[in-house]
């Protein structure tokens, strides 16, 4: 909550299975995802909640 995440519309539980134009394969290769984002860009973001597919566009802020 109060994250780009959370503004965005994820809630906990969700399961990231592609950051823009990069596939998610597993929980290691989310954090270099991660990583590649600029802020103030807004990104797609592919979740699987509940098993439905849903797409979300955040935009990543810098950290504090």
């Amino acid at each position: 909550a109060g994250g780009p995440g959370g503004r965005g519309g994820l809630i906990i539980g969700d399961i990231v299975g592609r950051v823009g134009e990069t596939a998610i394969a597993d929980r290691e290769s989310l954090p270099g995802a991660l990583l590649r984002l600029r802020a103030g860009d807004a990104m797609e973001l592919e979740v699987l909640r509940g098993g439905d597919p849903r797409r979300f566009t955040v935009v990543p802020t810098e950290r504090a």
